[in-house]
């Protein structure tokens, strides 16, 4: 009996939905996201800036350590090493403020904080040059600091995702903080050669106060 219901079973259709949708549906949907009434133009605006400052500044650590007399060993053991743990070892602190306080008042917090570390390397170029392994301290901060942003830009980008697309919105979205990130590196690059790494500073510090101003004082729209 069991043999004959088999044999006289037949699978339903089932029309199973792309797993992997098509490039122009992927161009489409980049440009409609920023359509939709909930995401402002201002939003573009601060994912575009938010990875500058930092981006700048790391980027410009391998040389700059390079420029100290630091050997090959100790730049390894110091961005391979010790940032990566102080990263994993803050990266939680983020979650439980989000759990605590709004995604809008720990980014501000965290804009902050990176400030002062940028405001470190300044400090440096001033009067610690003459001791340059100084400048590991303002390099593990920023690190840290930038361990707890990530998290809270990814709750942001997640809350303006649409459900049915969470994954393609929020990739979208980061993608675009990316490539500031990777526009600031290309830009630090030429300002270090073309003057000195201070005015690397000096810039990511400004443009840092100028999206920490800009967050603050449009955090209703994010």
């Amino acid at each position: 009996m069991q043999i004959l219901q088999i044999s006289l079973y037949s699978e339903p259709a089932i029309v199973a939905e792309p797993q992997n949708p098509p490039l122009r549906f992927l161009f489409t949907r980049f440009f409609h996201f920023w359509q939709q009434p909930h995401i402002s133009f201002r939003w573009l605006i601060l994912l575009l800036f938010l990875f500058i400052p930092s981006g700048m500044v790391v980027s410009s650590f391998i040389p700059r350590l390079n420029a100290l007399g630091w050997s090959s060993q100790h730049i390894g053991l110091l961005l391979s090493v010790f940032e990566p743990l102080c990263a994993i070892a803050f990266a939680p602190l983020s979650g439980l403020l989000l759990k605590k306080y709004s995604r809008v008042s720990v980014t501000q917090w965290v804009l902050f904080s990176q400030i002062f570390a940028f405001c470190l390397f300044i400090l440096f170029e001033y009067v610690g040059t003459d001791f340059p392994y100084l400048i590991a301290a303002p390099i593990l901060l920023l690190s840290i600091t930038y361990a707890l942003l990530v998290p809270c830009l990814l709750a942001m980008i997640m809350d303006k995702s649409n459900q049915t697309y969470a994954t393609l919105d929020s990739a979208l979205q980061f993608s675009v903080a990316l490539f500031g990130a990777y526009l600031a590196g290309f830009v630090s690059l030429r300002l270090a050669h073309a003057f000195d790494y201070l005015t690397v500073y000096l810039t990511a510090t400004f443009i840092a106060v100028g999206i920490w101003q800009f967050f603050g004082c449009r955090k209703d729209a994010f």
